[in-house]
Formats: structure tokens, C-alpha cells, sequence
């Protein structure tokens, strides 16, 4: 299974230490140099950037990435970038939480998740006990904004309501 991510959903599991989750779910994730630049290089916290440097099964991808559609010109480079990755690696798998780039990743064809969903498969897959603690400390550490009818969605689909 070929997944790309964006810097958003390494650098929110990294920040709450459930980064290996994405390695057990699917055991190497790749990365465009943007993201590696947003989640290393421009880091706002250097133990985060640390753990994903030490994470050898994220990879970074080499090679430039094709031009997208003007349709996703208000994207930003990292998430642009994952897209273009993903289509050239013809992925099986997007990780990104930004509205307006899954509704691009979408249009193109992409089978996108976010962070409920990689929480969610998680939990089914019996790699981590509940969904709702992380969510809250995401949102208190990070502010991870869920509407409340999403949250009780994923915590009624995540069977912990």
C-alpha cells in the first residue's frame, strides 16, 4: 500500500505520541520535500521534528512534482505538493486534514483520510484503546477544531458514545 502525507496529520500525532501509528497501520509513509520542509525544517516545535526525523519509515520523496490543476492553486505548498505526489506514485492512500485540499484530492480521484480516520482504523485494529482522549488532547494541544456533530459522529462511529 503506497500512502502520502501532509504535514498536518504527522505533526499531530507526533504531537500527542501516537506517531507509530501510521508505521503499524502502514508500515512506510511517503512525504514531498514541502512536507518534509514543513515538519522538519520550519518545525514550531524541534521534539516533534525529532520524531519524525527518527522515523525511518517515513520516507521522503525525490524527483520534482508535476504541476496541478489551477483548480488547487490555493493550496499550500506541503498539501499541493502531497497531492502531486500522490497522483505521480498513483497512491493508494492521501493522509490530509485540510478541507480544501481533501475536496481537491477528491475531485482527482484520490482516496483521502485525515486524522479521525487513522484514529478510527487504529482502534478497530486494536492499536489504540479509544478514540475521544486523543481527540481532546489534540484539540487542547493543538487546536484540532472538530464540529461538534463531526466529533459526535466519530465518537458514535468509534463506538464510544
Amino acid at each position: 500500500m503506497i500512502v502520502v502525507s501532509d504535514s498536518s496529520p504527522l505533526i499531530a500525532l507526533a504531537t500527542v505520541g501516537h506517531l507509530d501509528l501510521l508505521r503499524e497501520l502502514y508500515r512506510e509513509v511517503l512525504i514531498p520535500q514541502a512536507v518534509r520542509q514543513e515538519v522538519v525544517e520550519d518545525a514550531r516545535d524541534p521534539a516533534v521534528a525529532q520524531q519524525i526525523l527518527d522515523a525511518a519509515w517515513i520516507e521522503t520523496a525525490t524527483g520534482s512534482e508535476a504541476a496541478l490543476p489551477l483548480e488547487v492553486g490555493r493550496l499550500d505548498p506541503g498539501e499541493a505538493a502531497a497531492i502531486a505526489l500522490a497522483l505521480r506514485v498513483g497512491a493508494d492512500l492521501l493522509l490530509v486534514d485540510d478541507l480544501q485540499a481533501r475536496m481537491a484530492a477528491a475531485r482527482m480521484g484520490i482516496r483521502i483520510t485525515g486524522m479521525a480516520g487513522v484514529l478510527m482504523d487504529a482502534k478497530k485494529h486494536g492499536m489504540l484503546p479509544a478514540v475521544k482522549p486523543v481527540l481532546d488532547q489534540l484539540s487542547r494541544l493543538l487546536a484540532f477544531r472538530l464540529g461538534a456533530d463531526l466529533y459526535q459522529f466519530i465518537l458514535d462511529t468509534a463506538g464510544e458514545l
